[in-house]
């Protein structure tokens, strides 16, 4: 008797469920895709990730903006190309990253706004700090309308600063030959000061371009450059190291329009010399 009425009840209750699901069209499908209830993740780009367009740009150029931030210039950030500073200096940024957007955080001792000429989407924006341990320039590329800026160019004499690599301002040349085994290549003075050469330095000198004489403060004998291009990568970063009395006087990183030190410029040569030099 007692079985059969639990018989009785477990068929109500069957009967029960089935009508609910029934009425309610029966139970999702996994292939229906996600019920109602559960949290949909949006993870397109946010609208602010785009650059705007200025209302006085030059016809046909409108192209130049179609492009994310984030893929330029966040996604592409790397140790290899960064600067640790140390005193003063380490509240503007430490480590300071090339393509890291920046926030100016300290006064400048000169601050100088170029324009693009219509050839890029941004503004140029150069930074000059010094300080006791020496000085320090940040060159950024300028969204103003967006009024963000991204680190484009860093160049300092200021002793202790350093790459990844331990090279610092005050490391011996040996030093430097060891810590960049691969794709450093050397440049004579007059190579280091070509068209394609030391922009910090003409800035510091000569903000109209000519060079002259250099003031014996930033004078130099010969430069190395690390540049890891390859057809692979196509990496057009590099950092250039100022040399003085066997001594890096200056360390400058730069990602420039084009390759440097590429046209008129014997590379196979300079990669020679730089293993003579590790090899002396």
């Amino acid at each position: 008797m007692k079985n059969s009425l639990r018989n009785i009840l477990i068929g109500a209750l069957a009967i029960m469920l089935f009508a609910q699901l029934t009425a309610c069209g029966g139970p999702a499908s996994p292939d229906k895709g996600i019920g109602s209830d559960e949290e949909i993740v949006d993870d397109r780009p946010a609208a602010n990730d785009k650059p705007t367009i200025p209302e006085n740009v030059a016809e046909g150029i409108e192209n130049l903006y179609d492009f994310r931030f984030s893929e330029r210039y966040d996604d592409r950030i790397t140790d290899d190309f960064s600067i640790s500073l140390s005193g003063e200096a380490s509240a503007i940024g430490n480590p300071l990253f090339l393509l890291e957007k920046y926030q100016n955080k300290m006064d400048a001792v000169k601050e100088e706004l170029y324009d693009g000429d219509g050839m890029v989407p941004y503004q140029h924006k150069r930074y000059w700090y010094n300080f006791k341990e020496g000085g320090l320039m940040v060159g950024t590329q300028y969204y103003e309308p967006d009024h963000v800026e991204y680190i484009s160019y860093l160049w300092t004499d200021m002793q202790g600063a350093k790459t990844n690599q331990k090279v610092a301002v005050g490391s011996s040349e040996k030093e430097l030959l060891s810590a960049y085994p691969d794709h450093l290549y050397y440049l004579d003075k007059d190579e280091a000061l070509s068209e394609n050469g030391m922009y910090g330095i003409i800035m510091i000198e000569s903000p109209d371009g000519g060079l002259g004489k250099l003031d014996k403060k930033y004078d130099f004998d010969c430069a190395y450059l690390w540049q890891p291009f390859t057809h692979e990568n196509l990496e057009i970063r590099d950092i250039a190291f100022y040399i003085k009395g066997g001594k890096v006087a200056a360390i400058e990183m730069t990602e420039p329009f084009e390759l440097r030190h590429v046209y008129g410029y014997d590379r196979e040569t300079g990669l020679k010399h730089t293993e003579e030099q590790r090899n002396h």
